[in-house]
Parts: structure tokens; sequence; C-alpha cells
């Protein structure tokens, strides 16, 4: 308790109100400056009570700064701090909060006892930036001990205070889209399939943390390939950012190729073990790609030997060997050498499918059949794959 004169030109003491037991302390330290004489009552013996945070006892009032701090939506954890007295003596004490701190410790009158824990803590019932809080000690002691003017009645609050705390909910990452694989033949490599990965609409006081390893870290299904587009790692941590992937396929067999992989081992967990988020451990990513044999060609002949005039030979593509796709073939050139010789059919530009052929005839022309002469020629037929756009293509790539 304590009673307090303001200077003025004629100072007088009301007294009234206080009910003075003990002996008194005048306590007239900077009367000229302030104009402020204090009268406590100090009682023989009175409380040397000190009380502060942790085990370092403080020179005065002590405030417990905590760093910004992310929570996980409905966690229940608190922070545990000492409560210490430095006193002899036992004494009462109030605990109150404010802005984001909660305790369930909370009240006024505890009695302070060996081993005295607070507990701090914070509302994690819905996900937001919470702001700062205070959770403030209050000493509930009456009086002070002379030989420590810092005890009792006159230990300073110790304070706990957060500049903002974050509650946050697991991010889910998603898939934006079909990776498209392009056109490849069997065994080479496709084209890079890109397709986005969203964080989603949380920002960073409402989501956790998750990264995307850099683009070194890849995962596979055993035919197609994952990893970052980027050489550098990303976090999600704003609302709907989106990064890319790339995917590559290369695949034993033909045809048209759809499916699913989980890509979900190119993310982490970006936030401190404190918060206890965890990682989506599926994340799928759709794909598709054609896939074809190469151009299987053989000339069909009618028998064995050099072919005669009137006789038709066809050049055929092989059906598939798998079930799958082959690719078409394409006549872009076509030389008949000899003379008197000619072709029907089998003309340039003509498009070979899978498992189809086109033929030719021969003839010659009889008037250069003179005293028994034999004409012979050579047909030779450049060819490449019809489409240019599969991965493996290239010109003339089909040797004549």
């Amino acid at each position: 308790m304590a009673v307090e004169q303001t200077n003025t030109s004629a100072i007088s003491w009301d007294l009234t109100a206080a009910a003075l037991t003990g002996s008194l302390d005048w306590d007239v330290t900077q009367f000229k400056e302030t104009g402020v004489v204090s009268i406590y009552d100090v009682a023989a013996g009175g409380s040397d009570s000190r009380l502060f945070i942790g085990a370092v006892e403080p020179t005065g009032g002590q405030t417990t700064t905590l760093p910004n701090t992310r929570l996980l939506v409905g966690s229940a954890s608190y922070m545990e701090f000492d409560l210490s007295n430095s006193g002899t003596e036992g004494t009462t004490y109030s605990i109150t909060t404010s802005g984001s701190i909660t305790s369930p410790d909370a009240t006024t009158g505890t009695a302070w006892v060996d081993g005295a824990k607070i507990r701090v803590g914070f509302d994690t019932s819905t996900t937001g930036a919470k702001g700062a809080g205070t959770l403030t000690i209050d000493n509930l002691a009456s009086t002070y001990n002379g030989s420590n003017p810092n005890s009792g009645s006159r230990d300073q609050n110790d304070k706990i205070t957060v500049s903002n705390v974050s509650v946050v909910e697991n991010r889910e990452i998603t898939a934006q889209g079909t990776a498209d694989l392009g056109k490849m033949f069997v065994g080479h490599d496709s084209s890079e399939g890109i397709v986005g990965l969203s964080g989603g609409s949380q920002d960073d006081a409402h989501g956790t943390r998750v990264g995307l390893s850099l683009g070194s870290t890849s995962v596979t299904n055993g035919e197609v390939t994952a990893n970052n587009s980027s050489l550098f790692g990303v976090i999600f941590s704003a609302a709907n950012q989106v990064h890319d992937i790339r995917l590559v396929g290369n695949f034993t067999t033909s045809g048209t190729k759809t499916g699913t992989m989980n890509v979900a081992g190119l993310l982490y967990n970006a936030e401190a073990a404190s918060v206890g988020a965890t990682v989506d451990s599926d994340v799928s990513v759709n794909y598709s790609a054609d896939v074809y044999q190469r151009a299987s060609l053989f000339v069909e002949v009618p028998h064995a030997g050099p072919v005669e005039s009137g006789e038709s030979i066809g050049v055929r593509n092989e059906n598939t060997s798998d079930g799958g796709k082959r690719a078409a073939a394409k006549i872009i050139s076509s030389v008949l050498s000899g003379e008197g010789w000619g072709l029907t059919g089998l003309p340039v530009g003509s498009i070979l499918n899978q498992n189809s052929s086109v033929t030719g005839t021969f003839g010659f022309d009889n008037a250069l059949l003179l005293n028994g002469t034999v004409r012979t020629g050579t047909l030779t037929l450049g060819l490449e794959h019809a489409d240019q756009t599969i991965l493996g293509a290239g010109e003339g790539d089909l040797a004549p």
C-alpha cells in the first residue's frame, strides 16, 4: 500500500484513508524534481518476495519476448515457463492476458509454490494472423522488505509478449491440367510436358509453407520422370501461387498412353518442426503421350530373282509387334535406271500406313529388244517417316 503527496505550495498530508501499521518508510527521493513524496507500509519484516520468469533474476521488471509464432489450427500445445521467487517468503500473484495470448493459468490470488509454472498458449480455433499478445504477472504482496526495495509490493510486473501469431492449416498442393508429352518413338525421350502445381488460395497467415525441391530432385514411376522446371527450389507461402514441374516419358511399348503419377516426393515441409505441419503424400499428375514403333518396311516381289516386265512389286509397312501403333512411311523419291524401263504406281508422296502396302508395275519398251539384248534396270526409292513431328524422326530416316 502506498500514499503519495504531490508537491504544492502548502504541503499537507491526508492519511485518513490509510490504515498504516508497523513502521513507516518515508521515500523522498527525487522530491525536488517530481514533487512526490511516497509513504509505504513496510511492516517489520515486510515481504521480500520477488517473482521473475526463468532462472536468472533481472534487475527490474522482466519482459520475455517470444519470436513470431506459427501454430497449426486446432493444436492445443502450450509453452511452459518457470516462475521463480528469489525471496524467502511466499506470495500470491495474478496472471492476466490480452491480445493473441491465452493461458489456462490466468487467475488472481494464486499462491506461489516452489516449482511454479506458467503456461502460455494461443487461440487456435481458426486460422489467420492473430496479432500481438501480452501475459502479465503481478506480485500481489502488500508490503516490501526495506533491504530490497524491488521486493514485495514494489516488485515490478513481469511480461511475456509476442508481436504476431499466425494460425495455419496444412496447405494442399494440386496439379492443374494434364502434361502432354507429345509423340515419340519407343525408347526415345518425350518432349517436356509442363503442368502447374497450385498451392491454393491460402496466404502465409492461413496456410503452411510447403517447399518444391530444386530441379536436380526427381521422382519416377518407371516410364515418366518429373522434376521442378526451375533449377531453384521454391516455397509455396502466398495465395494462388503456381509453380511448374516438367514430365518426360520414355516408353517400352507403343500406343496412346494416359496415366497418373504421384509427385509428392518433390515436396517437403518448409515449416519449423514445432508447427507440426504435414505435407501431402499424394499429389497426382495426369499425363498423355502417343508412342510409335518405327516404320518397318520390306519389298514384296512375285518370285526370287529379277522382276520381269509386266510384273508388280509392293512396298509394305509391317503391323506392330506389340498391338500398339507403328509410324507411317512416305515415299519421298523414286529413281528408275536402265534404258527402256518404266514404272506405273509407287508414286512419290505415297503413304505406307501401318500394316499396308503400295504397289507398282514394271514395263519395258519392247522396241529396244534388239538381237536378243538383255536390258536390266534398278529402282531406288527414298523413304522417311511420314510424321516428322514424332520425336526421333528425321528427314530421309528410312534407308532406301
